[in-house]
């Protein structure tokens, strides 16, 4: 025959738990901590050093630059009608305070806006400047 206490009775006894044993685990390893460097930035090339060239006199047949001293320049001139002039003397090398002008002759050309263009050069350095100038106004 079986026997049956009820649990609310006051001779209620709970199982008891063995207690735990410790264990004889290995202590964790640490876990190799692995970095990716973050790119560098790519940078942005500088732009080569230049050449200041301002055109001072813009003036159908006449043209003026101011630029470094010594600097070797040449000119181009384009007449309204689209053509470019030819028989300008270059180069022309600038002078102490830094002006190399032109004349030219005023060849027939429609009347309109041309462009003066002044390229130079001293030593490894180069430089370019345009201006419109009126012919016919």
């Amino acid at each position: 025959m079986l026997a049956c206490t009820s649990p609310l009775g006051s001779n209620t006894v709970s199982p008891s738990v063995p207690p735990s044993s410790p264990s004889a685990a290995a202590s964790p390893k640490p876990s190799p901590v692995i970095t990716t460097p973050s790119p560098s930035p790519t940078p942005v090339p500088s732009p080569p050093p230049t050449l200041n060239v301002a055109i001072v006199q813009s003036d159908y047949g006449a043209l003026s630059a101011q630029t470094d001293a010594g600097a070797s320049c040449s000119a181009r001139v384009y007449l309204p009608n689209g053509h470019q002039l030819t028989g300008i003397r270059n180069p022309q090398t600038a002078d102490a305070n830094g002006i190399v002008s032109w004349t030219y002759a005023q060849s027939p050309t429609d009347p309109g806006t041309g462009d003066h263009v002044v390229d130079c050069s001293n030593g490894h350095l180069s430089g370019k400047a345009e201006w419109p100038f009126q012919v016919g106004a």
